[in-house]
C-alpha cells in the first residue's frame, strides 16, 4: 500500500501525524481499475445490500426493465449495484444494462402497456441508484480536466446526461452537469464562466426545437474560443441530426464518449485512481 501511494497509483492524504489516509472512494476506484477483489462494501458501511432475489443473478436489460416496471426499487438497486461491486466499468453497465432497460420501459409506455407514472417511478429509482454510485467515485484533484454538459432545450430526459457525467467522473474528470432541457444560451454562459476542456451534449429526444439548430453554433464557437471540444451523443443522434451539427466527436454510446475523452487527454493530469 505504501509503495502504491508513494508511486502515485493510489491517492492518499497525509495526516498531521504523518500517516497515509485513503478514502473509501479512492480505494474502490484503485481496486476496480485493476481488477482486484473488492472488499466487503457492507463491512465498510457503504452500498449495504441484503436483497437475495434470484432474478439478480444473470441480470439482463429485460429482467431489470421488468423489476423497474413493477416498482421493486430494492431489487433494481441490487441489480445495478452488483455490477459496480463486480468491478465493471460504469459506462459498460450503463450502455449494456441500464440504458437498454430504460429504453424498454419507454417502449412499453409508448405502446400503452404501462402507465406513464411507472416510467416516471422507474426513472427516479435509477436516478437514485446512480446518485449513490456517483458519491462513491473519488473527488478529482483541482488539476484534473473539466467537462461540462447537459441536454438541450426540449429534451427533458434526466438519466442520459447523468450517465455521461458518471462515465467521465469515473475516468477522473471534474464534471459539471447542467441537466436536461437547458437553453443553448445557458450552455454558452456556463462555458464562459467555467471554461471546460470538454462539453458534452446529450441528445435523446427526436423532436429538438427548430431554434436549436440556429443557436447551436454559438455553443460550439464558445467552447472553441476557450480551447474546448464538443462531443454530441445519445440515442437521439440520427444521421440527419449529425449532418446538421458541427462537433469534435459524435457517438451513440457512452463507450464512444469514453474513447474520445481518453484520446483528448491521454497522459493528462486526470485522476490516477480513475479508469484510463
Amino acid at each position: 500500500m505504501k509503495r502504491w501511494v508513494d508511486s502515485g497509483l493510489l491517492r492518499a492524504e497525509k495526516t498531521p501525524g504523518g500517516h497515509r489516509k485513503i478514502s473509501v472512494a479512492d480505494l474502490l476506484a484503485f481496486l476496480r481499475s485493476r481488477g482486484r477483489p473488492m472488499p466487503s462494501l457492507e463491512g465498510l458501511a457503504v452500498l449495504v445490500d441484503h436483497v437475495s432475489d434470484p432474478s439478480i443473478e444473470g441480470v439482463t436489460p429485460e429482467t431489470l426493465a421488468g423489476v423497474l416496471a413493477r416498482g421493486d426499487a430494492a431489487v433494481a438497486r441490487a441489480m445495478i449495484i452488483r455490477q459496480f461491486k463486480a468491478g465493471r466499468p460504469l459506462d459498460e453497465t450503463l450502455d449494456r444494462l441500464v440504458g437498454p432497460a430504460m429504453a424498454e420501459i419507454g417502449t412499453q409506455w409508448a405502446q400503452g402497456k404501462i402507465d406513464v407514472y411507472r416510467e416516471h417511478v422507474a426513472t427516479l429509482q435509477v436516478w437514485s441508484v446512480l446518485g449513490e454510485l456517483r458519491a462513491l467515485l473519488p473527488v478529482p484533484p483541482e488539476a484534473a480536466p473539466l467537462a461540462l454538459g447537459g441536454a438541450p432545450e426540449g429534451d427533458p430526459y434526466l438519466l442520459p446526461t447523468m450517465m455521461a457525467e458518471l462515465t467521465l467522473a469515473e475516468m477522473g474528470w471534474r464534471t459539471i452537469n447542467i441537466g436536461p432541457n437547458t437553453p443553448i444560451g445557458s450552455f454558452v454562459e456556463a462555458i464562459r464562466v467555467h471554461g471546460p476542456q470538454l462539453v458534452w451534449l446529450s441528445v435523446t429526444s427526436l423532436s429538438a426545437r427548430a431554434a436549436f439548430f440556429d443557436d447551436y453554433p454559438r455553443m460550439f464557437e464558445a467552447a472553441a474560443a476557450r480551447g474546448g471540444q464538443v462531443a454530441v451523443g445519445g440515442q437521439g443522434l440520427t444521421a440527419d441530426l449529425q449532418d446538421r451539427l458541427r462537433a469534435s466527436a459524435f457517438g451513440t454510446r457512452l463507450a464512444h464518449l469514453r474513447t474520445f475523452a481518453r484520446i483528448l487527454f491521454s497522459g493528462s493530469t486526470a485522476h490516477p485512481g480513475g479508469r484510463p
